[in-house]
Parts: structure tokens; C-alpha cells; sequence
């Protein structure tokens, strides 16, 4: 279900991609026990195929096997860094893949807070037929600004929840995918 997700995912976001390259990263992944929640797993992926790859020959390779708790903060913080050390007039996009776990909810908002502040969007992709009212929590449209533990507000809605199972066609996953996107890019303004 990952491998067809992100098949179905990353050429929709290619469209808007000067380079067509992606930094692809694991979260939950035990490496020699010791479980990782933000793992660069290459700086380079060219393209869905690309990405597909690294995803794959991360989990046939030695010593690497799927593992919990689900935590999205390190993820988001490592882009967060990301797009600081950014110095041109860069619009970054993290896509994240989900069962809909996540175990680290306040730390998360805490990272979405200061990305807000961020010239960044993220699209959370559910997978499978788990619950998801979490990404709902993330993804909170029509709701007041997401609030991280310490009170500061999130400067705009920045995350997109978009469920696989509630998109039967390409075209209604393109439309829930980069339904809130333009208005993002635009609230943040250059």
C-alpha cells in the first residue's frame, strides 16, 4: 500500500518540481535494534521511481525492519532545519505517509507551529484502513489556528490530510492533494 501510494503521490507533486529530485526520509525504522525516527535514506531520489527505491531497499536491506512508535516530530523538525538553511526563495513540501499512528501528537504540533512560520507546506497521506482521526487533529480546517503545549499559534493551516481509501480515481487524489496547497503558498507570500 506504501509502494502504490507513493506511486500515486510524488508525480502529482512532480508537476511542480523544478528538478524532479527529493530527499527521502524513514521514520519507525529499526536499524540494529535501535529504532530510528528520522532517517535519510538518500538526499537524491529522481522522480516516483526514485523514491519507490529508496523506500524498498531500505526495507530488504540487512539490519533495517518496520518499527514503533510512530513519531512525525523528527521528521518535520529535520525539514523545518531544512528550509532555515534554505537561502533562495525555496517553497518546501513534505509529504509524510501514514497508517495513522502517531505518538508524539504534541511535539508534532510544536513542529507544525514553527513551520507555519516556514515557507512549507506538508500533505500527510493515510494508508490503509486505520484510524485517522489524529491527521484530522493535524489538519484542522475551519478550526482555530493548531496550538502547540507552550500556547503559540500556528501562523496559517499548513497541513493537508488527504485518506487514499476516500480517493477512487487520480483525479479526485490530485484535487484532495493540492486542494489547500495554492492558498498556502499565497498566505505565506515571498
Amino acid at each position: 500500500q506504501y509502494r502504490n501510494g507513493i506511486a500515486s503521490i510524488v508525480p502529482i507533486i512532480d508537476q511542480y518540481d523544478a528538478d524532479g529530485k527529493y530527499p527521502v526520509f524513514g521514520y519507525g525504522l529499526a536499524v540494529n535494534g535501535n529504532t530510528s525516527h528520522c532517517k535519510v535514506l538518500t538526499e537524491e531520489a529522481s522522480y516516483s521511481d526514485g523514491v519507490i527505491m529508496a523506500y524498498e531497499n531500505t526495507l530488504h536491506s540487512n539490519g533495517f525492519e518496520l518499527s514503533g512508535p510512530t513519531y512525525f516530530g523528527p521528521v518535520i523538525r529535520e525539514c523545518v532545519n531544512r528550509v532555515k538553511n534554505t537561502k533562495d526563495k525555496t517553497y518546501t513540501v513534505l509529504v509524510i505517509f501514514t497508517d495513522g499512528a502517531i505518538n508524539d501528537m504534541d511535539e508534532t504540533i510544536k513542529a507544525i507551529v514553527e513551520a507555519s512560520y516556514l515557507p512549507m507546506s506538508i500533505i500527510v497521506i493515510g494508508v490503509g484502513n486505520g484510524d485517522f482521526g489524529a491527521m484530522n487533529r493535524l489538519d484542522n480546517d475551519g478550526q482555530p489556528p493548531l496550538k502547540d503545549c507552550n500556547g503559540r499559534s500556528a501562523k496559517r493551516d499548513i497541513v493537508q490530510f488527504v485518506p487514499l481509501r476516500n480517493c477512487p480515481d487520480g483525479k479526485t487524489l490530485q484535487a484532495e492533494t493540492l486542494a489547500e496547497l495554492p492558498r498556502q503558498i499565497m498566505e505565506f507570500g515571498f
